[in-house]
């Protein structure tokens, strides 16, 4: 007797002890999943989900992951919605918020102030999705995680209840259980309606097992949602930064960028008091341009101070020439240089009285130095006075484009390439025409640059009237070589050399017996070339090429998890 009381006390302690640490296990103890198809092919599906909260893993509740990236049948990624409409626990609605995840949306379920006290909590979780729908040439279907295979609990029970429209009639279904790509069959299923079926387990699914349901119908019945693809996503948001990025600099230019009226244009014969050639170009661009330092040292050659020859040189045996340009020092009264022509002057000839400016570009220091000093000083005297450049107003889209390009990555977003690859040239190429568009002169500059702009129109005027008039106006050598670094600044040497040999010519001179003092070289010229071989492409492009370091570019230019749905989830 005394035996059979020991072996029932150590039964009943061994019940006991069972109990009692069931009762410490986390466990899902019911998981409904009630899916209604709707016409259109949108999923809304009410999950309940009753847990044992044991203050383990779920602290403040539960979350849910579900995912909206998937492979299709050729690789490719489709995205779904995932649309979140009601949270409850207990029937009381609960705070819930969301966080995006590698390949989907997390859902936690509960408030990060508030813990829980260990029992029983009925979670219900409503949401709506789509594009989760197959369509066959014989029949459409719903191929579908139930219940996904990351959940990190077992589930003791489970069900799915599928909803069709009422006419729709249900052709053919099955179901499967287990771990990820498992075909398992620990399952019932029976019809409730000849469009409605419920599928529940008949074994316990252990943490990281699923149930993923297949369902067919006649096709035709059910509308086809068009997936959506990484392209497409890319493009569409692409597109819409662009058009967003395109209306703030709208409006930013209707703000700022909107030039003063433009008053009447009539011919200068003079450049505005006291403004050098450089300075002319500088104004005109509303910044710095080559043309500016080009401008500068044609004007130190015709006042004397630089003497400007072409030297050939042979290479390999005399098969190739090649044409330097020579740029030596002359000495002249310093009285007739402007502070900034004395320190152009200055600077070239610092350490040597003869430049050469050849394609290895040797002397890139001194000129890099030079431009520096150019653009620097026309910057301090007529920037924000004479015009404004208003870049401040891109750096707002710019750091707000880089943040989305960012969350972008964050994302992990499978648009991501095709989003940088259509936003960021054309988001570039609009903001370089709104930096041209903001520009814009102040009232000042307004004024100033129709005073050039009526210079310019002296200059270049060429057609037969003026050529006429040209004639008679005697334009003597002085007054051409006075105004001609501001036709190069403003780009009409050519006009304003045809005016000056159509002068000659009524002067009974020819052209060819032109030979300016500041500049030596070879054959008989005309006033086509004249520009080109003196003072044009060829001084400009030695000069460009002169500021620029050598090297500086380089020369090489159907199972179980197997459906939509699913994912899974845990406790917080």
């Amino acid at each position: 007797m005394k035996i059979q009381l020991f072996f029932g006390l150590l039964i009943l302690s061994a019940s006991l002890l069972v109990s009692s640490a069931a009762a410490q296990i986390e466990e899902i103890l019911s998981y409904g999943s009630e899916i209604e198809v709707q016409k259109n092919g949108e999923l809304i599906i009410t999950e309940k989900i009753k847990v044992n909260c044991q203050q383990v893993d779920i602290k403040r509740g539960i979350y849910r992951d579900f995912p909206t990236k998937y492979q299709d049948g050729s690789g490719h990624t489709i995205s779904v919605d995932f649309k979140v409409l009601s949270v409850k626990r207990d029937g009381q609605s609960e705070k819930w918020h969301t966080e995006s995840i590698s390949n989907g949306t997390r859902v936690y379920i509960g408030d990060a102030k508030v813990y829980l006290a260990k029992g029983i909590y009925s979670y219900e979780l409503v949401f709506k999705t789509n594009r989760q729908l197959g369509y066959f040439a014989d029949h459409d279907e719903l191929y579908f995680n139930t219940v996904g295979t990351g959940w990190i609990f077992p589930i003791r029970y489970a069900y799915a209840r599928i909803t069709l429209p009422t006419e729709i009639k249900i052709n053919d279904y099955k179901a499967f259980t287990g771990p990820q790509e498992v075909r398992g069959s620990n399952y019932s299923a029976r019809l409730l309606a000849s469009n409605i079926i419920q599928f529940e387990t008949t074994a316990p699914l252990r943490a990281h097992e699923g149930l993923t349901v297949f369902v067919s119908w006649p096709k035709g019945n059910i509308s086809q949602s068009s997936p959506a693809s990484p392209v497409f996503e890319g493009v569409a948001f692409a597109l819409l930064l662009v058009i967003v990025l395109a209306i703030y600099y709208l409006v930013v230019w209707r703000k700022v960028g909107r030039d003063p009226k433009k008053g009447t244009i009539i011919p200068q014969y003079e450049a505005p008091e006291q403004l050098e050639p450089a300075a002319v170009k500088y104004i005109m661009s509303m910044g710095y341009h080559n043309k500016c330092l080009l401008a500068a040292i044609s004007q130190l050659a015709i006042k004397g101070f630089i003497e400007i020859s072409e030297h050939t040189e042979a290479k390999l045996g005399g098969l190739f020439d090649q044409t330097n340009i020579l740029l030596k020092r002359k000495e002249g009264e310093l009285s007739k240089l402007s502070d900034v022509e004395n320190m152009i002057w200055t600077t070239l000839f610092a350490n040597q009285d003869m430049i050469i400016l050849k394609p290895s570009n040797e002397n890139h220091r001194i000129f890099y130095s030079v431009r520096r000093i150019l653009k620097n000083t026309l910057r301090d005297n007529y920037k924000e006075k004479i015009f404004a450049l208003n870049y401040q107003y891109v750096i707002p889209p710019t750091i707000a484009a880089l943040g989305l390009v960012g969350l972008t990555f964050a994302l992990q977003s499978d648009s991501l390439p095709v989003v940088l690859a259509l936003f960021l040239p054309l988001g570039a190429a609009l903001t370089a025409l709104f930096l041209y568009l903001l520009k814009t002169p102040t009232v000042e500059g307004r004024a100033l640059m129709d005073h050039i702009e009526g210079y310019k129109m002296y200059l270049a005027t060429a057609e037969s009237q003026d050529i006429a008039l040209a004639k008679a106006e005697n334009i003597t050598t002085e007054m051409f070589e006075k105004h001609l670094p501001y036709a190069v600044a403003l780009d009409v040497a050519s006009n304003w050399t045809k005016k000056f040999e159509a002068s000659l010519i009524a002067q009974g001179k020819d052209f060819s017996h032109y030979h300016p003092g500041w500049h030596i070289g070879n054959g008989i010229w005309s006033s086509a070339d004249f520009v080109d071989k003196a003072i044009g492409v060829n001084l400009s492009n030695a000069i460009i090429a002169a500021g620029n370091a050598p090297g500086r570019s380089s020369g090489s230019g159907g199972s179980s998890g197997g459906g939509g749905g699913g994912g899974g989830g845990g406790g917080w």
